[in-house]
């Protein structure tokens, strides 16, 4: 399920999303408070009956009538065996994340993906795993990122997508140290969950801010019928991209055998997207 719709009883930054995109293209007049309550629901209802649709919830055909398309972004490690990428974009999705690095030296054996990626259309990005648990040298976020950065310039193409830092290993009896080491990273996006904030950032979460990247959140559906992430996401107000699977089915993506297998699938839309590109990147 790459894409939601959304419905009455439904709340947060998403509802504010569609409401003032109702408000620009319908004039719908709502208060732009993130609750999906009767009067945005009548505006909805409006356009679903304009398209014949059944269907009273916000979904991705309404989505695309008030001028914010759904998109799904997927991002793979050499964990995934094989990936077409050319079945990818035809699946749906509009863009990949790839692990390029971790730590001082892995560094992806599959670096072809890149180029492979760039040729099928998708908008391309990567990520770096940092391990801030096993070094404490005053230097280590720059050895990381000079890690990713040789990546980056072997796989010989310009990401769509700005630097990706995944913070998930930290220093447990030390926040101040994970928090630094992820600032002095100097990521574009910042990639983590609740959990990470809460165990390796602790009392020092506000100081995430003090990066100025975008939260690419992980929160995953507990159920088919999830829609939005219910963990807050504070420090940051809203996320820019939402992770809400880490086992969506395709044949795009096939194990040692031929079958197809699973990925991490992200969700986001046409105003957020601008949040996590370079600049000077046409979508």
């Amino acid at each position: 399920m790459m894409f939601f719709s959304y419905q009455r009883g439904d709340r947060g930054q998403v509802v504010r999303d569609i409401q003032q995109a109702l408000n620009t293209t319908q004039a719908a007049g709502l208060e732009v408070d993130g609750i999906y309550g009767q009067q945005t629901d009548r505006a909805v209802t409006k356009i679903a009956n304009y398209q014949n649709n059944s269907s009273r919830a916000a979904s991705p055909a309404v989505f695309t009538e008030i001028g914010i398309p759904q998109i799904a972004i997927a991002d793979i490690s050499d964990h995934q065996y094989k990936v077409d990428f050319h079945k990818l974009r035809a699946s749906g999705v509009r863009g990949v994340i790839i692990k390029a690095s971790e730590g001082f030296d892995w560094k992806t054996k599959k670096i072809e993906r890149f180029k492979e990626a760039k040729d099928a259309g998708l908008l391309v990005g990567a990520y770096h795993f940092g391990r801030p648990d096993l070094h404490d040298e005053d230097d280590a976020p720059q050895i990381e990122r000079a890690n990713f950065d040789e990546v980056i310039e072997r796989a010989g193409i310009r990401l769509d997508f700005l630097p990706v830092y995944d913070f998930e290993k930290g220093d447990k009896t030390r926040d101040e140290w994970s928090v630094h080491y992820c600032l002095e990273w100097k990521p574009g996006i910042i990639y983590t969950a609740r959990w990470a904030i809460d165990s390796l950032a602790g009392r020092e979460a506000d100081h995430l801010m003090e990066a100025g990247a975008s939260l690419w959140f992980a929160d995953y559906r507990r159920g088919n019928d999830k829609r939005y992430p219910t963990d807050s996401t504070r420090p940051w107000a809203e996320w820019s991209l939402w992770q809400h699977t880490a086992s969506e089915l395709t044949e795009a993506v096939t194990d040692r055998h031929g079958e197809p297998s699973k990925i991490d699938m992200n969700w986001t839309h046409r105003g957020r997207l601008r949040e996590l590109l370079q600049k000077g990147c046409k979508v």
